[in-house]
């Protein structure tokens, strides 16, 4: 059996040193890469939401739904009327703002695309509180027995 001279086993330790480190770099590349595709692979939503006079309105909910996948996020706009969904994956939306004191509004068919930010304002306008009206009234009393018709006559028209 031979044995390795000095050099030569310095050179094997030395390949095997440099095969080492490039599987670990090849590794952390690979690492890198899976992070950045999965960055890659949202999008951004972000908009204000004012009232019909231009004045931001602080903490309106802002609802985002997918009904396909059934992903949904609710965020609140700040004091300058601003909302933003970070990292949301690709997809056809619906989109709701709301706020107390205003109506609702919806938006359909948002197409959001992958690295693709969009920006969606709103502007809601004053409404949203709901007034119930009952009417309590009592119908006329209907004569279904003949055709003759009657009046009530109090004492001073008789």
């Amino acid at each position: 059996m031979e044995t390795a001279s000095p050099s030569q086993s310095s050179l094997r330790e030395r390949s095997r040193a440099f095969i080492a480190s490039s599987l670990g770099l090849g590794l952390i590349a690979l690492a890198c890469v899976n992070g950045l595709s999965a960055q890659l692979s949202t999008t951004f939503l972000r908009g204000t939401v004012v009232d019909a006079a231009g004045a931001a309105i602080s903490g309106a909910q802002m609802k985002l739904c997918e009904a396909t996948s059934g992903f949904s996020r609710t965020v609140a706009t700040n004091g300058h009327g601003e909302y933003q969904f970070v990292q949301v994956p690709p997809g056809t939306y619906v989109l709701t703002a709301s706020a107390p004191g205003f109506a609702s509004n919806k938006k359909e068919d948002v197409i959001l695309l992958v690295n693709t930010p969009a920006t969606i304002d709103f502007k809601l306008r004053v409404g949203g509180t709901e007034t119930l009206v009952e009417v309590h009234d009592e119908a006329a009393a209907l004569n279904n027995v003949d055709a003759t018709l009657g009046n009530a006559f109090d004492a001073q028209q008789i």
